[in-house]
């Protein structure tokens, strides 16, 4: 089984692979919603906003998905959304960097039971994903993974996580990732675990787990960072002392 290191490493590998999600997930748990947009779905950025309002969602965090070919560099804009309950988000993409003018958007993800932490914190965000895995399954699945070319390097979460904040990053968004069957029937196929540097650069990264545990790197970003709404949620955590 390949571990996954550094991130920087896989830069070309995460945007010229084409990861398929449907591919490299298996075990699936139905689960229902309504009124949800599935991966995949575009429309202008206006028409996104008044779905995503429609469902209740809220822009947690923003950044730059970092796309290199030919060696050549280019952003787009990424929201990450999640519902004021916590019952489901989107990963949503825009066809220019922030700051930009877009004039398309695409839900590259929905996520069900998302959960945003705050990375500035003085204490260490912890994952609220917690799933037993079997290493014996996640070097299967791993070395699936690497055969069909769907990635270039694969590994563990645990160590994915590890080198993630090796590298200075904490988790900053995380949720179970959810394939739609229709419009109102989902299912469960992994889940994807947003990592970001608490610094002006904000680069982060987007790892994807399947129910394995086998983890790839998805994307990489840049410029992370949360909206004021989310900012002043966690501001609003009341802060315990202990004197």
């Amino acid at each position: 089984m390949a571990l996954i290191n550094a991130k920087s490493r896989f830069k070309n590998a995460a945007t010229k692979a084409g990861l398929g999600l449907a591919a490299i997930a298996t075990a699936m748990t139905p689960i229902t919603a309504a009124n949800a947009m599935v991966r995949g779905d575009t429309a202008t950025p206006e028409v996104m906003a008044r779905h995503l309002k429609a469902e209740g969602q809220e822009v947690v965090a923003l950044a730059n998905r970092e796309n290199i070919y030919n060696n050549e560099l280019t952003l787009f804009a990424t929201a990450f959304t999640c519902s004021s309950d916590g019952s489901h988000g989107y990963i949503i993409e825009y066809n220019s960097p922030l700051g930009g003018v877009p004039t398309q958007s695409e839900v590259v993800a929905r996520t069900q039971h998302c959960s945003t932490h705050n990375i500035y914190s003085s204490v260490e965000p912890v994952a609220s994903i917690n799933v037993d895995y079997d290493e014996t399954s996640i070097g299967a699945k791993c070395e699936e993974i690497l055969e069909q070319q769907q990635a270039g390097m694969c590994g563990s979460y645990e160590q994915a996580i590890r080198n993630a904040r090796n590298g200075g990053e904490r988790i900053a968004y995380e949720g179970f990732n959810s394939n739609a069957l229709n419009r109102n029937t989902f299912q469960i196929q992994g889940h994807f675990t947003v990592t970001a540097e608490a610094n002006d650069e904000g680069f982060g990264a987007l790892w994807y787990t399947t129910d394995e545990g086998s983890t790839v790197l998805y994307s990489t970003y840049s410029d992370f960072r949360y909206t004021p709404l989310q900012q002043k949620k966690f501001s609003d955590i009341p802060q315990i002392s202990m004197r």
